[in-house]
C-alpha cells in the first residue's frame, strides 16, 4: 500500500467562501434599481418646469422687485439710495467714455501675482454692472 503525501512545499488547498458573481451582480443591480427609483420619486423629478417667460441672469442676484424698490427710493431722493446712485454715476466705471480691455486669456495667480488681465477683467465687469443700472434708471 502506497500513501500519497503532499509535497512539503506545496500549500494545502484552502476552501475560500466566495460570493458567487451572479449573487454579487444581483445585489448590485438591486441596489442601483432602488437608488434610481428613489431619485425618480423625488418631488418634481418626473415633471420639467416650464421655461421662464423672461430671461433671468443666473449671476446677478437682484430681483425686479428690488430694482423697483430702489428706483422709488432714488426718485424720491431718499438716503442712502440716492447718494449711492449718485456715487455710482460719478464713478469711472459708469462713464460712457470708458474703454473696455477684453483679453483672450486672463492669468491670475495667488494674490494676483501674476496679474495678466485680472484687474482689467474685474474692472470691465464692474463697468458692465454699473452701466446696466445707470442706463436702466431708477
Amino acid at each position: 500500500m502506497v500513501l500519497h503525501m503532499p509535497h512539503p512545499h506545496t500549500p494545502a488547498k484552502r476552501r475560500h467562501r466566495r460570493t458567487p458573481r451572479a449573487a454579487l451582480f444581483a445585489t448590485t443591480a438591486a441596489a442601483l434599481t432602488a437608488l434610481a427609483a428613489g431619485f425618480l420619486s423625488w418631488p418634481g423629478a418626473s415633471t420639467a418646469d416650464a421655461p421662464p417667460a423672461t430671461f433671468v441672469h443666473p449671476g446677478v442676484r437682484v430681483s425686479q422687485g428690488q430694482l423697483d424698490f430702489t428706483r422709488e427710493k432714488v426718485n424720491a431722493g431718499a438716503q442712502p439710495w440716492k447718494g449711492a446712485y449718485d456715487q455710482m454715476m460719478w464713478s469711472k466705471y459708469a462713464s460712457l467714455s470708458r474703454t473696455p480691455k477684453p483679453r483672450a486669456i486672463v492669468e491670475c495667480g495667488s494674490y494676483s501675482n501674476p496679474n495678466n488681465g485680472r484687474t482689467d477683467e474685474r474692472e470691465d465687469a464692474i463697468a458692465a454692472y454699473d452701466l446696466t443700472h445707470a442706463n436702466n434708471p431708477c
